[in-house]
């Protein structure tokens, strides 16, 4: 493997570890890892965001991208506007022929219409939207420090200003739903736009850091930095982002590019680094393979495992007499297993027979 590759490898188990982070709290639903559910709950979304910045960093330097904000912007329908419309319309046929057959009445469906057309997105789908408007405007200012710099604060101002009316004005009604769930769209844009500007000076940080850490130095001060990052998940109280639950805007957004920025680190000095324990069949034919196939095929699994596999699951196990038959910690964990068992065969359906789901073409043989 060459240096180019490996350096790629550990950005790809990077998200893979997001991903399964992700695909792990709509499992474990009633099962608490302690330290480890703390941590991923900043984690695990919040990286690929750092992670955007990160990339940039990385293939651009301090340079501009050379990509107008209308050619970003084709890219990114493409890429991810395609899966947005494709996955919701699988969605809502899951929904009608195998979660509610006898509940999905046509005010639900005008419901999920409306959700779909404002960009609220179905089920884990609101994460496409806030990608693209993240990718968007961090290609629009990539390039120029003075502007980053300008942005992060703006970014940041408005973020906790907008965060902190939502929370204040949050009421348990159908009208606040349909006026406020959409204006969300856009605040966790935001949120994604500066953690993507706090990726890439992370980025850009740690690469100066990196000329005098170098060695087991390097790996040391990476691996303290990281375990710093895990720390600050378990005092900081945590929140579901989709629903920018967040007690105080500041620290979440902080501890969450702080958490998922060190994992990166970590992983470009374990790159980086010789020895013979990278050969370890654990780590070269297990781990790695395992973190960097989730990492690969992120959008995918993003887009299929609640809906429909969970969903198929779930459905299944309420056919069974769940729970009278598992507790919940017994199922959440089989759950888990269960999706992670079908979801490569999901992957290679979608990806080599219906590609167009993802925005992509067919290979050709």
């Amino acid at each position: 493997m060459t240096k180019t590759q490996d350096r790629q490898v550990y950005l790809d188990v990077a998200k893979g570890m997001g991903m399964l982070g992700v695909v792990a709290s709509h499992c474990l639903v009633e099962t608490s890892l302690g330290i480890l559910s703390d941590w991923y709950g900043f984690f695990m979304l919040a990286v690929f965001y750092v992670y955007t910045g990160w990339r940039y960093a990385l293939r651009y330097g301090k340079e501009r991208t050379g990509i107008s904000s209308r050619e970003m912007a084709g890219k990114r329908l493409i890429s991810l506007g395609i899966p947005y419309v494709c996955y919701s319309v699988l969605f809502i046929f899951s929904r009608i022929f195998l979660v509610w057959p006898q509940q999905y009445t046509f005010l639900v469906l005008m419901s999920d219409i409306y959700y779909t057309g404002t960009l609220v997105g179905l089920e884990t789908l609101w994460f496409l939207p806030s990608m693209f408007i993240a990718e968007l405007l961090f290609n629009m200012i990539y390039g120029s420090r003075r502007k980053m710099g300008i942005a992060a604060c703006l970014a940041g101002a408005a973020s906790v200003c907008l965060i902190l009316y939502i929370n204040g004005s949050r009421q348990d009604t159908t009208l606040w739903r349909v006026i406020h769930l959409p204006i969300m769209v856009y605040i966790k844009g935001l949120v994604g736009f500066l953690l993507a500007l706090g990726g890439a000076f992370a980025c850009d940080a740690w690469q100066k850091a990196s000329m005098y850490l170098k060695g087991r130095a390097g790996l040391a001060a990476a691996f303290l930095l990281m375990c710093w990052g895990i720390a600050l998940t378990v005092l900081i109280p945590g929140c579901d982002f989709n629903f920018l639950t967040m007690e105080n805007p500041v620290s979440w957004i902080l501890t969450a590019w702080f958490s998922s920025a060190t994992i990166l680190m970590f992983g470009e000095r374990v790159s980086a680094c010789g020895g013979s324990w990278k050969e370890w069949r654990i780590f070269s034919r297990v781990l790695v393979p395992f973190f960097t196939y989730y990492g690969t095929h992120s959008l995918t699994v993003m887009c299929t495992h609640l809906v429909p596999v969970i969903a198929f699951f779930k459905v299944a196990a309420g056919r069974m007499v769940y729970p009278g038959v598992l507790g919940s910690t017994p199922w959440d964990i089989l759950l888990f297993a269960m999706v992670l068992a079908v979801e490569p065969g999901v992957v290679r359906l979608i990806e080599t027979r219906l590609p167009w789901m993802n925005g992509r073409k067919k290979r050709s043989k």
